[in-house]
């Protein structure tokens, strides 16, 4: 598909047309009389250049969690015993709990998981602190 060179033009001209007009109302903003106007400019590039560090969606934390849990869980005493005879996951208070089963004792163990608690500032958001794991396994004896 060939362009003609004055369809070319036109795109170039009307692109530099609309920078232009970004120019010049940037010009009217900065250098005009009203007091509103520099005002809200100044907000709205204020606005804009902040970076702000927040919390995860629910959905990509819960994700992002899991992965951790079985990341910490392969790297503990632990690992045979719960992934052998793992049972369920499950999230209660804001912790995690991995529930495992030790057949040859006759057991039932829960590992629990959280994490520490962060100081902030009111309405302060912001990544949460890592999981790590909560104590050793309470284990009871199922029949």
């Amino acid at each position: 598909m060939k362009i003609s060179k004055n369809f070319e033009f036109q795109l170039c001209f009307i692109s530099t047309k609309q920078e232009f007009k970004s120019i010049e109302l940037l010009k009217t903003l900065l250098y005009g009389e009203s007091l509103m106007k520099k005002k809200g400019l100044s907000f709205l590039i204020a606005a804009l250049s902040f970076q702000a560090s927040s919390a995860l969606p629910p959905r990509f934390q819960v994700e992002r969690d899991i992965k951790q849990v079985f990341s910490l869980l392969n790297e503990s005493e632990y690992k045979n015993d719960a992934l052998g005879n793992f049972e369920s996951l499950r999230k209660k208070d804001g912790q995690y709990e991995l529930v495992y089963k030790l057949s040859y004792y006759g057991e039932r163990c829960t590992l629990t998981f959280g994490r520490k608690e962060v100081e902030r500032p009111f309405g302060g958001v912001g990544p949460q602190e890592p999981l790590e794991i909560k104590g050793t396994p309470k284990c009871i004896t199922i029949k």
